[in-house]
């Protein structure tokens, strides 16, 4: 699994079924040291050391009661422009797989998205 850092979004998650209810979600798309980062409810991006100037892209996700959610954010100048509910897959059995419940987003997965199996 490795090191990786945390996402507390503070706006609504798309996708259905509902978004996870855990507050804090994963990332390996900043430096991977267990740092924290916030997007808030004004879009902007919070990094360990305040707001960020970032521009890109930032894929984040969980996983919670057997069910995996990746999403991926839109920067630009560190206001946020999109977030996109990438996929949602439940695991249904070792050796089986997984059952996809909300269909990819607008970006090809093909971006980085990292598979979680």
């Amino acid at each position: 699994m490795g090191m990786f850092d945390s996402v507390k979004c503070e706006r609504q998650l798309p996708g259905d079924p509902k978004p996870p209810t855990t507050a804090w979600l994963q990332t390996k798309d900043f430096g991977c040291f267990l740092d924290t980062y916030t997007i808030t409810a004004d879009g902007k991006l919070l990094g360990p050391d305040g707001p960020m100037n970032f521009h890109g892209m930032v894929d984040f996700g969980a996983f919670e009661n057997d069910i995996s959610y990746d999403y991926r954010a839109k920067f630009t100048d560190g206001q946020l422009i999109e977030i996109v509910c990438e996929r949602i897959e439940k695991f249904v059995a070792p050796g089986q797989p997984w059952q996809q419940l909300y269909p990819t987003g607008s970006f090809p997965l093909a971006h980085g998205l990292p598979d979680h199996r």
